[in-house]
């Protein structure tokens, strides 16, 4: 989203942000706009990887996105809405404005080929999809009491379908790379863009360089957003993997507060570090499947081993597998240093993987998606006004 809107701001258009509250410093410090819409994300998640009680949690916040993008959306011609910012469908139907809808994954596509978000099995029929998209559309009654109650205060009606009123309501625009996840034949009406990304220029800190130079290239272990209750449980797992599979071992600090707990030799621990330098210097990326880092390890071209805990991440671990970028997942709840050491072992050992990723990661192109997705943008907007008069 920060690249869509540095791409729509270089085309001389003003963006404004309303985001959960963790996102504030980076926003500001692009120079853009900031409306606090709801606590720190990370608030959301309790390490038990309980999709429900995620979901129960995010609607509980569902005022404040309202108040936070009403008032942000003063004067706007358009809104731009993803993931779970539920109030962006609302404000732009009651300001008569285009809504846009960011797709990072197809799985949150509605489709007959691929289930619903929180299923982590990926080989059900047709049939059993359409049922499990159903039984979603059935969680309105459980979950969406605070959407519909800011809903009636606008003069709306309440919606039947989460994926019809968040997604399909607006015009989808897909920020995938159909080769890394194809888009299901029915997804129905939808722009195809490609990634959103912008080059990321920052250099690594002198430490870390002089990790990376003091041996052979290291794995990276990381599971990004994802929280857990123990990060000594953590730590352990990764440290074991890694001295079982005889590796030089770079920790990702991510959510769940790894650097708070000392490494031991041989470990490297990192924060916010830019990944398109990092990763062309690694051996391996072991992380959660999350579709940034997922992107980012396949255009570095480097070997993927997926651990997934939730939502997308099982689909993005079936699919580094079918394309030999990786092994099969690795699901985090069944996830022991052994059989973790044996899958680094098998990836390292084997040339091919490396040889895919290269290959793969070549012909891959990551910045096209933001031009394409604010021309799309600006057509629309511009044709509504032309309508208008």
């Amino acid at each position: 989203m920060l690249a869509l809107g540095e791409t729509l701001r270089h085309r001389n258009h003003q963006v404004v942000f309303s985001a959960p509250d963790n996102f504030g410093d980076r926003i500001r410090a692009l120079g853009f706009p900031f409306h606090r819409a709801g606590p720190d994300f990370g608030n959301f998640f309790d390490g038990t990887q309980n999709e429900f009680r995620t979901l129960r949690k995010v609607f509980q916040h569902v005022p404040e996105q309202f108040s936070s993008l009403l008032e942000a959306c003063a004067g706007a011609d358009a809104v731009v809405g993803a993931m779970l910012h539920l109030a962006a469908p609302s404000v732009a139907e009651t300001l008569r404005i285009p809504y846009f809808y960011g797709v990072f994954s197809p799985v949150y596509l509605r489709s007959t080929e691929l289930p619903p978000l929180s299923f982590p099995v990926r080989s059900f029929p047709p049939w059993m999809h359409r049922s499990l998209w159903w039984l979603q559309d059935a969680m309105i009654p459980v979950l969406g009491g605070p959407l519909i109650r800011e809903r009636r205060k606008l003069g709306c009606p309440a919606p039947s379908s989460i994926y019809e009123y968040l997604a399909h309501s607006g015009t989808l625009l897909l920020a995938v790379e159909p080769r890394l996840l194809p888009i299901p034949g029915d997804a129905g009406r939808h722009h195809l863009t490609g990634l959103w990304r912008l080059p990321d220029r920052r250099e690594l800190t002198p430490e870390l360089t002089a990790f990376l130079e003091a041996g052979p290239p290291p794995v990276y272990a990381g599971f990004g957003s994802m929280k857990h209750r123990n990060p000594r449980l953590v730590l352990n797992l990764l440290t074991g993997a890694a001295r079982k599979a005889g590796q030089r071992l770079l920790i990702s600090t991510g959510w769940s507060g790894l650097g708070e707990v000392e490494p031991p030799d041989g470990c490297f621990i990192v924060g916010d570090a830019p990944h398109a330098t990092l990763f062309p210097r690694l051996s391996l990326v072991i992380h959660h499947g999350g579709v940034g880092t997922l992107a980012s390890a396949a255009i570095a071209g480097v070997p993927q081993i997926i651990v997934p805990h939730l939502g997308d991440q099982h689909y993005h671990g079936l699919r580094v597998s079918e394309l030999g970028l990786g092994p099969p997942p690795l699901p985090f709840r069944s996830c022991t240093a052994d059989r973790l050491a044996q899958a680094m072992t098998h990836v390292l050992s084997n040339g091919a993987f490396r040889k895919q990723a290269k290959a793969f990661g070549e012909s891959l192109n990551p910045f096209g998606g933001v031009g394409r997705a604010s021309e799309i943008i600006e057509e629309t907007v511009a044709g509504r006004m032309k309508d208008e008069g």
